[in-house]
């Protein structure tokens, strides 16, 4: 940050010096890029899938409903077959990133229970660390635990805040520029 002015906080830059990396291992540097990128929308499409059956459990199962395989298949279809975030998927991107940890954290916070929202908690950290852009949502899913579901407030809140401050403190004492290229 303090070389390179780079708006992207450390997980976007960190997994894509990783896979440029790979990609010098490789026949030609983009196809670790490519893959990643496919790999990426396929484990998005399994999380969407998960998070929608975990989410209409209780409401879609019963006499004359929808079962609730059915509708995280019917999720994942429309996941693959739109063209959300097709441009971009086409280069190295945070969004992609961003979006698969979003869902992951998604689907443990809506077990409800204190284990898996500190594991959401803890994926719940990285969207935020991979795009700014990220940050609201994670602030309002605190809100919303502190509103509705109080007594998961702590599991989820303390491990997020947690990871972004020490990574936000970390960096900028590492590089005295975190805060003002990727903050402020």
């Amino acid at each position: 940050y303090r070389d390179v002015l780079s708006p992207q906080p450390p997980v976007h830059l960190t997994v894509g010096a990783l896979l440029a990396w790979l990609g010098s291992l490789l026949p030609h540097p983009l196809y670790a890029f490519r893959l990643f990128s496919l790999l990426l929308h396929v484990a998005t499409m399994v999380v969407v899938y998960a998070a929608t059956a975990r989410a209409c459990r209780g409401t879609c199962e019963g006499p004359g409903r929808v079962d609730c395989r059915l509708a995280g298949i019917l999720a994942a279809l429309i996941y693959m077959l739109l063209p959300l975030g097709f441009w971009w998927s086409l280069g190295y991107q945070s969004e992609p990133t961003e979006m698969l940890l979003f869902m992951v954290s998604f689907w443990l916070l809506i077990a409800w229970t204190p284990r898996s929202a500190c594991a959401a908690g803890i994926t719940g950290a990285f969207p935020a660390l991979t795009n700014m852009t990220a940050a609201p949502y994670t602030i309002f899913n605190i809100a919303y635990l502190a509103v509705r579901r109080r007594s998961l407030l702590a599991s989820y809140g303390l491990p997020v805040l947690a990871i972004i401050a020490v990574v936000t403190v970390g960096l900028e004492l590492l590089t005295g520029s975190y805060l003002d290229n990727v903050i402020l």
